[in-house]
């Protein structure tokens, strides 16, 4: 373990937010996906 200076516990701290936000983003993601793939998914049935 290295000591905790400023500079890590700030790095950290953006690890973690970026991880939250990336996981949010990713789950959003997924979801659009999930509703496109559906929507096309109808077309391609309605057609």
């Amino acid at each position: 373990m290295q000591p905790r200076s400023p500079g890590v516990a700030l790095c950290v701290v953006q690890v973690k937010c970026a991880l939250l936000l990336g996981g949010t983003g990713f789950f959003l993601f997924l979801f659009n996906l999930a509703s496109s793939v559906k929507g096309k998914l109808k077309i391609t049935v309605s057609v």
